[in-house]
């Protein structure tokens, strides 16, 4: 499912969530998917630490 949703090019991977400023990536570690395809498909499209500030 989660393939299929970054599939789409429509998921913002560096979206923070409101109310912790989490991203989906520090979510699924936090709820368990450390060693996960979850995590590694989430941690393969995300971009480098400090590259988005580089603008």
């Amino acid at each position: 499912m989660v393939q299929l949703l970054l599939d789409t090019g429509e998921v913002d991977i560096e979206a923070k969530d409101a109310i912790y400023g989490w991203t989906p990536l520090s979510w699924a570690v936090k709820n368990g998917h450390r060693h996960t395809a979850v995590v590694k498909l989430l941690r393969d499209r995300a971009k480098p630490v400090g590259t988005s500030q580089l603008h």
